[in-house]
This record gives structure tokens, sequence and C-alpha cells, in this order.
């Protein structure tokens, strides 16, 4: 198809997607799969890939966040970037124990304080006082009767707030936001597997148990002759 057309079917896919105020975004790969299904893309006569096809149509904007990448109409820009800085403080809020999101939210009595203890497993705490080796969390950083047991039914602004208290939290208190994610899986002990596994760093085949969920990685069974050449690998 000549280069002109996929240009005109990449336009009117997007203004037909948007027309109707759906929700959402439309995304890069949703066009790829429409133009593969209709036999239009890809192309004997276009070589270049699909992204630089549909950043050179007019009127259309191209935004991304790493591998999610929407395509909107010009004009539309800010929906994008709206939906895109809300996934990444999703992926921020998720990736956090749930300990510290309930820190944040829960309705403490008048005259207590809220604190946790930063470790493998976070624990919080409320009291009058902060007890040893625990990091308070700031009352004005604070959204009690915030419902966190769903991040994705928080409203935008939500969740754009109680993303930002903890990263100010976190920079107030010198605090690794890391050390407040979950914890990779343990290593298997010996037995649990029939091989000696001893450091998440060690070999290619450590790496890979560790990498398994505990419950996998129980279950999980290696042919002897790749468990050897596994073992090899740094």
């Amino acid at each position: 198809m000549p280069e002109q057309n996929i240009a005109a079917e990449i336009k009117k896919r997007v203004d037909d997607y948007y027309r109707d105020d759906a929700p959402g975004l439309l995304l890069l790969s949703d066009i790829g799969a429409e133009l593969r299904a209709s036999n239009i893309w890809p192309s004997p006569n276009e070589k270049r890939p699909l992204r630089e096809i549909v950043e050179a149509v007019q009127g259309v904007s191209v935004e991304s966040d790493g591998a999610f990448i929407a395509v909107v109409p010009k004009g539309l820009e800010r929906r994008a970037e709206k939906v895109i800085a809300q996934r990444r403080d999703l992926f921020f809020l998720r990736s956090l124990q749930k300990a510290l999101l309930l820190a944040f939210t829960i309705v403490s009595k008048k005259g207590q304080v809220v604190s946790v203890r930063i470790g493998e497993k976070l624990v919080y705490e409320t009291g009058v006082t902060v007890g040893k080796g625990m990091t308070p969390v700031d009352e004005d950083l604070r959204i009690p009767g915030l419902d966190v047991s769903d991040l994705t039914s928080l409203k935008d602004e939500r969740l754009r707030t109680l993303d930002q208290n903890i990263k100010t939290w976190c920079a107030r208190h010198s605090i690794d936001p890391a050390d407040l994610t979950y914890s990779r899986p343990k290593l298997l002990s010996k037995k649990q597997t029939s091989l000696s596994l001893t450091e998440a760093h060690g070999n290619a085949l450590e790496r890979l148990y560790a990498a398994q969920d505990p419950d996998v990685a129980r279950k999980l069974s290696v042919p002897i002759d790749i468990a050897l050449v596994l073992s090899r690998m740094p």
C-alpha cells in the first residue's frame, strides 16, 4: 500500500477512536494489530518501523513511557501525559509493602503518632512516642481514611498525592525508596532442592532460582545438562 494510504488509514483510526471520547488511550500496538489484520502493514514498500510511520502522520502525536506508547490527535497530548503519569504513580505505589501504605492512611487516635520499622518485612505501629528503630510518618504527609485496598480505584489527585507524600517522606528522612519495596524471594534451602544454592548473586543457575516466586521455584525442575551449563556461567 502506498505510503500516503497507510498514513490516511492511521489518521482515520486515531480520529475514530477519540471521536466518541473513548476511555484510556489508543496504543501503538493496537494500531499495529489493526493494520496487520487489514493487510495494510507491514508493506513491501514501507521499511520504516511503525512508530516512525505514525510519528510522520500529520495531526497525530506519539507519547511514550518506555514500552508504553500511546497515539493521540494533536492537542490531546496532555491526556496522554496524564495517563502516563498515573501509570508511573501506580507502578511505584504497587511496589511498596502494604504496611507502608497503611501507615500513611490509617486513622490514628488523637495524640498518637504512626511510625514504621524499615526492613525485609516492614511493620508500622501507633503510639504516644516513636519506638527505638522506628521512623515517624509525618502527620502532614498522612492521608487518614484513604482506602488503599485497590489503588486503581483511587482518583487521580488522590493517587498523585499519596505518591508524592511518600516520596517527600523518603527525602525528609533520607530513606531509599528501594528499601520500602517487596524483597525478592529468598533462595531455596538445600532441603527444598537437590541443588545447593548459596547466594542470589552467584552463578546463572542460582540467579535463575532466586528470580522465581517461592512456590514456582519449589516446583522448578532443570535438566541436569542445562543445570551444569548454567552453574558454570558467571
